[in-house]
């Protein structure tokens, strides 16, 4: 089941080490359930990658290891996104790349070390769209009462 709270994935990663140091499950997991597990997930992964647990990413595939704790400029699992997007090897190789931001992301939590609770098994999650999904959500249930002329607890959700 797709978890559609991955909508936060930019927010997220823009939170960097400037803040202290990555929080993997709430700043790294995202980015991987919603951009590699499509096509590295358990279920026929590509290039023999399974990125659902650490030991799976420290094992890597046909073209070894994905993850180098401490050098970022070792781990394909980092150096594949910042290719040029026209790159046959980028990842993810369809849809949309990852922002400058989530790589950085990547980058910073594998310097410190690539911290990955044992006990974390990745899903692969779905991408919320938020004019798609939650914007009609918003429309239909809450600017009824928080708009123009009926701004409840003086909070507005028609204006930007």
């Amino acid at each position: 089941m797709k978890h559609p709270l991955a909508v936060s994935l930019g927010l997220v990663a823009a939170v960097s080490s400037a803040v202290g140091e990555i929080d993997f499950k709430q700043q790294v997991r995202p980015v991987l359930e919603v951009y590699c597990l499509k096509c590295h997930g358990d279920e026929k992964p590509k290039g023999d990658l399974s990125l659902t647990t650490r030991a799976n990413a420290l094992k890597g595939g046909d073209g070894g290891t994905s993850l180098v704790p401490g050098e970022p400029d070792k781990s394909s699992l980092y150096t594949l996104t910042i290719l040029p997007e026209d790159h046959d090897d980028i990842m993810p190789p369809k849809g949309e790349k990852l922002s400058k931001a989530q790589q950085d992301l990547l980058k910073q939590w594998i310097t410190e070390g690539a911290k990955w609770p044992e006990d974390v098994v990745l899903k692969q999650q779905e991408k919320v769209d938020f004019v798609k999904q939650v914007k009609p959500i918003f429309e239909a249930s809450c600017v009824a009462c928080h708009r123009e002329g009926e701004d409840k607890g003086d909070l507005r959700m028609d204006d930007k």
